[in-house]
C-alpha cells in the first residue's frame, strides 16, 4: 500500500509539473501587424528586376585577384580611403599592427570584385581599382566554373578595365549593353 501511494504521490506531482511548464513555456498573445497587400505596380517592379537579375545571372562574374604585394592605399587630391585603409587606421592601436595585412607584411595581397560578360571572346568589364595590380585573375561563373584570365587594359579615370579569359568557353553569355543615349534619371 506504501508503494502504491508513493506511485501515486510521483504521478501526480509529474503530472502537476508538466501542467505548470506547459502553462509557464506557453507563448503569450501578442498583437500581430495587419496583413497588407503590396500594389499591383510594386509587384510588377518586383518582378521586373527579378527577371532582370535571372536573365543577367550568366553573364555576371566573380572576379578574384592576387597581386604580388600587399595593396598600398593610393589616393589623389580629394579621393576617400577606402575601407581597407578606414579599417586599418580605425583597429591600428589594438593589437598593434594592421588587421587585414599578411603577417610580416610579405605574402600576395588578395581582392575581390565583379565583371560582365562582353562578349563571346571571353572579354569581361569590371572596375581598374580590383585589377590593375594583378598579378593572378581567375573569373568564377554563376554555374561555379572558374578560369583563369589575364588584364588588358583599364583607364583609372573612369575606373573601368578589361579582362580576357585565357580560354573562353564556347558558352559565354554577353551582357545586353544599353544605350547610354536613352538612359533617363530614375
Amino acid at each position: 500500500m506504501r508503494r502504491d501511494m508513493a506511485t501515486t504521490l510521483v504521478a501526480s506531482l509529474a503530472i502537476g509539473m508538466g501542467t505548470m511548464l506547459a502553462h509557464s513555456a506557453a507563448p503569450s498573445a501578442a498583437p500581430v501587424t495587419p496583413k497588407t497587400q503590396a500594389p499591383p505596380e510594386a509587384r510588377a517592379l518586383s518582378q521586373a528586376f527579378s527577371n532582370a537579375a535571372k536573365a543577367l545571372r550568366p553573364s555576371v562574374v566573380r572576379i578574384e585577384v592576387e597581386t604580388e604585394q600587399p595593396r598600398q592605399a593610393r589616393r589623389g587630391r580629394g579621393q576617400q580611403p577606402d575601407m581597407r585603409e578606414f579599417f586599418e587606421r580605425f583597429f591600428e592601436g589594438e593589437g598593434g599592427g594592421a588587421p587585414f595585412a599578411p603577417p610580416g607584411g610579405q605574402g600576395p595581397g588578395r581582392g575581390t570584385g565583379s565583371g560582365v560578360v562582353l562578349d563571346g571572346q571571353g572579354n569581361i568589364l569590371t572596375n581598374s581599382h580590383v585589377v590593375q595590380r594583378a598579378s593572378k585573375v581567375t573569373v568564377q561563373f554563376s554555374d561555379g566554373r572558374e578560369l583563369p584570365a589575364k588584364v588588358v587594359g583599364f583607364d583609372d579615370q573612369t575606373d573601368v578595365a578589361v579582362v580576357r579569359l585565357e580560354k573562353p568557353p564556347g558558352d559565354l553569355v554577353a551582357a545586353r549593353i544599353g544605350d547610354s543615349t536613352k538612359v533617363e534619371i530614375g
